[in-house]
Order: structure tokens, then sequence, then C-alpha cells
């Protein structure tokens, strides 16, 4: 299973949350798209398991453009995606960012 997402952002926005809820076990895994004209931000985290994902972003010395989460079957996760602007990162610009989400079972 794979589905192309595009988060449009509003200026000053907190962001743009997805909810994804597993309807088996696998592995969720979230791509930011290499053609995002906008620097991005995301955090994905399974609520159900009470696992909160770290904050990435396209920015900085350490960025990692995709994560992968192990879920249960009626695991509920969320995916919080932004725009960030290198030179306030405090205030998300308008703009559009392009991910992906895949799902892989597992026996």
């Amino acid at each position: 299973e794979f589905n192309n997402y595009t988060a449009t952002v509003k200026e000053g926005s907190q962001g743009y949350y997805y909810t994804y809820t597993a309807t088996e076990a696998g592995i969720i895994t979230v791509a930011m798209a290499d053609e995002n004209a906008f620097g991005w931000q995301y955090v994905v985290s399974n609520q159900t398991a009470g696992i909160y994902g770290e904050m990435h972003t396209s920015i900085g010395e350490n960025v990692i453009s995709s994560e992968s989460i192990t879920v249960a079957a009626g695991d509920v996760v969320t995916i919080l995606v932004n725009t960030i602007n290198p030179e306030d990162t405090w205030n998300a610009p308008a703009g559009s960012v392009n991910w992906t989400l895949s799902f892989e079972a597992v026996e």
C-alpha cells in the first residue's frame, strides 16, 4: 500500500495532522518528497502504543527524510507535516509539502 499526500500549510500554521489506522500488523514508512520547494518538518507517532516520534526537519546537519514505525492491527498513527523557514523557524511559511505513506504487512 502506497499513498501520496500534499500538506497545504497556511502561513503561521502549526502544521497539518494526518491520521492513519492500521488494518493489520506491519510497518508504516513516511517519506518526504525530494522535489519539495519548501523546507519541511514532520513527526510520526503511534498514539495507540504511546510511541511519540521526534521532529525531523529539512534544515540542519542531521536531516532524516523518512521514518518507519511498527504497528499492530488497530493502531492509530498520527503524522504532523509542516513547512519550515530556516530564517524564522517559529512561523511556518504558506506552501505545500509533498510526502508519501507506505505500509508493509508483517506476519
